[in-house]
C-alpha cells in the first residue's frame, strides 16, 4: 500500500494547524509571566532587546497559553515582555503601541516542555549568530 500525503494533509489537520498557530492580539495587561521561566532561565539582556524592538517593533509573537481567569500565561517569550515594560517605562507615549501584543494561544498540556523548547532554541538560535559574527570580525 503507498503512502499518500494527503492521507496526513488533509482539510480536518490544515484546518487543525491553522488553528494552533493564528497570530491573535491580546492585551498586555492579560498576559502573565510563567513563574518557572526564572527557574530556568533568566530574563538578561533586556535593556538592549528593549531598544530593538522599541526601533523594529515586535516581530516574532509571544506564546501563551489561557488560564480559566481570563489572562494567559506566558510559555515564550519573557525576554521581549520584560523589554516591552521598559520601553513603556522609558518612554510612555510608546505605551499605546504595545497595549496589545501578538500572541499564539497553544492548548498543549505540557507547558514546561514547551518553555524549555522555546528557550534552547533562541539560545542555541543566538549563539549561532554571535558566532558568525564573531568568525566574520576575524577575517
Amino acid at each position: 500500500m503507498a503512502f499518500k500525503l494527503d492521507s496526513i494533509f488533509n482539510s480536518k489537520t490544515l484546518s487543525q494547524a491553522n488553528d494552533s498557530y493564528k497570530v491573535q492580539y491580546i492585551e498586555r495587561s492579560k498576559i502573565i509571566p510563567n513563574e518557572h521561566n526564572k527557574e530556568i532561565y533568566s530574563t538578561d539582556k533586556t535593556l538592549l532587546l528593549s531598544y530593538g524592538i522599541e526601533d523594529k517593533g515586535l516581530l516574532e509573537p509571544l506564546i501563551v497559553k489561557k488560564d480559566d481567569e481570563g489572562t494567559y500565561t506566558l510559555l515564550s517569550g519573557h525576554r521581549r515582555l520584560a523589554a516591552i515594560e521598559i520601553i513603556c517605562k522609558r518612554n510612555p507615549d510608546k505605551a499605546s503601541d504595545f497595549e496589545v501584543l501578538p500572541c499564539i494561544i497553544r492548548n498543549d498540556d505540557d507547558d514546561e516542555e514547551i518553555l524549555i523548547d522555546a528557550n534552547f532554541y533562541n539560545r542555541d538560535r543566538k549563539s549561532t549568530r554571535l558566532n558568525s559574527s564573531h568568525s566574520q570580525q576575524s577575517r
